[in-house]
């Protein structure tokens, strides 16, 4: 993970730690219906601030995040994966 994006704007630049960006995203993650945990850790260790499973990284066209995500057995895959990243770019875009 990077140490920090810098985004131009008409008063100076702003700096956004990645570690900030992934800890809000972990959160934001932990609370979606289904996730149980993320890169084989439980739940419990996100909410203490752990940013493992989440990977930030700056492009040109703004920030990439890749979530390694663990599903609860039997629920469907692709609606846990959509509510996680529909909620993702809500809470990382302001």
């Amino acid at each position: 993970m990077e140490s920090g994006y810098v985004l131009p704007s008409t008063r100076g630049r702003i700096s956004i730690a990645g570690k900030a960006v992934a800890q809000i995203v972990g959160h934001t993650v932990a609370e979606c219906y289904g996730v149980v945990g993320m890169d084989g850790s439980r739940v419990g260790r996100l909410i203490a601030r752990d940013t493992r499973g989440v990977e930030v990284r700056g492009t040109p066209n703004g920030l990439e995040l890749t979530l390694h995500v663990v599903v609860e057995y039997g629920l469907n895959l692709a609606e846990v994966a959509s509510r996680s990243a529909r909620a993702s770019r809500t809470r990382s875009s302001g």
